[in-house]
């Protein structure tokens, strides 16, 4: 089970980064710290759960990001904390700048310059729609030139926490072009291509059909197999519950290369 710190204030959609006790205007909020300080507490004993200290930052400082400052909390000060409550799970850090473009940099310094830090794991989030319009970093070769430099710079394992989309095609997703190395496929297709080659690990967020607004059915989504083959889904979209049905078409596939 991987616990992750998606948000710690509801008032906005997006937050840069993990917050203390009040957010950019200075209105009270949670505290990040406290949250993973009691989480972490909770869970101690279990050995199976990982700690994702926080789902996407995007925030350019890495002063800011690796040890926080008066309004956000850092990834050592989360990882203290957990630290302090667990044994040897594994705790995942992600680190991001402007757009949610992959750095890196940050994790390999974090690394270098923390050597007393035990059981990491670097994160990513590869995803290829508007919000990366323009960023041609989130492109699955932006993703496999981020795996090439974790693994140049650091032993750490690389885990993809979230991941899945909307799947898209040449043309169809912004800075993708709809091929890799070569051969036609999907960016979805693409990511989980580069993971075999390159022992990286993932779990998916969700392949998820496109879903009419407030319908009770979910459009088919086309979702090119890894062996090829063409495959549609056709999933019911309860909108009380939230979910659509029926994953075994997408787990055929894909379930086995996790």
């Amino acid at each position: 089970v991987v616990l992750d710190l998606h948000l710690n204030d509801d008032s906005v959609s997006s937050q840069q980064m993990a917050l203390k006790d009040v957010n950019e205007n200075g209105i009270a909020t949670a505290s990040a710290i406290d949250f993973w300080d009691s989480v972490s507490a909770t869970f101690a004993k279990n050995d199976l759960v990982m700690y994702e200290l926080y789902n996407e930052p995007h925030i350019d400082s890495y002063a800011t990001w690796s040890a926080g400052d008066e309004t956000y909390a850092g990834m050592l000060e989360m990882y203290e904390v957990v630290r302090n409550n667990v044994g040897d799970n594994a705790i995942v850090l992600i680190s991001g700048q402007k757009q949610y473009n992959y750095d890196a940099a940050s994790l390999i310094q974090l690394d270098q310059e923390n050597t007393d830090l035990t059981n990491i794991v670097f994160g990513a989030h590869p995803y290829m729609g508007s919000p990366q319009a323009g960023v041609p970093g989130k492109s699955a070769q932006g993703f496999s030139d981020l795996v090439d430099t974790l693994y140049a710079g650091s032993e750490r394992p690389v885990f993809i926490t979230e991941f899945g989309q909307g799947d898209c095609g040449a043309d169809e997703c912004y800075e993708y072009p709809g091929t890799w190395d070569g051969v036609t496929m999907s960016y979805t297709e693409a990511i989980a291509t580069i993971c075999n080659a390159r022992g990286v690990s993932w779990t998916p967020w969700a392949w998820k059909p496109s879903m009419t607004d407030n319908s009770a059915t979910c459009k088919p989504l086309a979702i090119n197999g890894l062996n090829g083959s063409n495959l549609v889904l056709n999933t019911g979209y309860d909108a009380e519950q939230g979910v659509c049905a029926d994953w075994s078409k997408v787990w055929s596939n894909f379930g086995t290369k996790a």
